[in-house]
């Protein structure tokens, strides 16, 4: 897969993504289901989330994505929520 898309990088398991060195961004755009667990993840680690909205399923999980981004220790915004059309 990776030869065929010319990917620089290709990882299977968010986690693999999370302790990735090479990665400072990330773009989420996975069922939204996962969009949750899978940004709090990659906050803690210390990564920069643009997540597809819907941003998550409940209240519960969108405050805390919320709450993680806050709590992140550093300076800069580590989350923001977007549909894809407005990056045309």
């Amino acid at each position: 897969m990776k030869k065929f898309w010319s990917l620089l990088l290709s990882v299977a398991m968010v986690a693999s993504l999370a302790a990735c060195g090479e990665v400072d961004a990330v773009y989420i755009a996975s069922p939204n289901l996962f969009h949750a667990e899978q940004a709090i993840t990659l906050m803690k680690a210390g990564k920069h989330i643009l997540c597809e909205k819907p941003m998550a399923t409940t209240y519960i999980d969108c405050d805390g994505m919320v709450l993680q981004g806050h709590n992140t220790l550093t300076d800069r915004d580590e989350m923001v929520v977007a549909y894809y059309l407005y990056f045309r």
